[in-house]
């Protein structure tokens, strides 16, 4: 039951029940993972709201990968791609795979990648938020104000999150979030994916 209810709250969301519900609740009992349902999933909506798709989806990135969640990394990296898309008409610069392949390296090098993606992409001020995320993961500073601690609370539920994720196994499935309702985006991202990595390229008008 705990985990049709999860499922349910995901599905109503994204469209979809989520790989990871029967393993939160299969781990942490269904009492226990109703509970942090019930914390943390409403203050993650505000965070999403009062940062932006984007950048919550650039953190949520960002933290997944530095854990080595492949799918939480998966579930939020594509739904990064789609609502860069939606916003700017344009591509990401790194694809939701080799996001993923960044796992692979330190720290140092994940925080340099993405930084040099987010600088292509068209979003300086990203980076800003980026360094400070990895300097409250890295506990030498205290959440300061609001933002902080919306950044700290990212930090916190992603732990459990992605610790779920790489103890069960999950497969990745779809975006973790509203937009992946949206077929026509998803679509056009397929398309403007396909037309990238082939010889011609995916130019603005393409995209809208």
């Amino acid at each position: 039951m705990a985990t049709a209810i999860l499922s349910g709250i995901a599905k109503s969301l994204w469209g979809f029940a989520p790989n990871l519900m029967p393993q939160i609740v299969e781990q942490n009992g269904p009492v226990s993972a109703l509970s942090w349902f019930v914390r943390n999933m409403p203050r993650y909506e505000q965070t999403r709201t009062a940062l932006g798709p984007i950048r919550t989806h650039i953190l949520g990135t960002a933290i997944s990968v530095l854990n080595g969640c492949l799918y939480c990394t998966y579930g939020h990296a594509y739904a990064l791609e789609l609502c860069y898309l939606s916003e700017h008409g344009a591509l990401f610069p790194l694809d939701e795979e080799q996001i993923i392949g960044l796992s692979k390296l330190s720290e140092q090098d994940v925080t340099a990648q993405l930084r040099q993606a987010l600088l292509a992409a068209g979003l300086p001020h990203e980076v800003e938020v980026l360094h400070r995320l990895l300097q409250l993961r890295s506990r030498t500073v205290a959440p300061l104000d609001a933002h902080d601690r919306r950044l700290q609370h990212l930090i916190d539920m992603f732990t459990v999150l992605n610790s779920c994720g790489v103890r069960g196994k999950i497969p990745p499935d779809q975006a973790h979030d509203p937009i992946n309702r949206n077929r026509l985006i998803k679509q056009r991202y397929a398309e403007a994916r396909r037309r990238a990595a082939g010889t011609e390229p995916v130019t603005q008008r393409e995209l809208i």
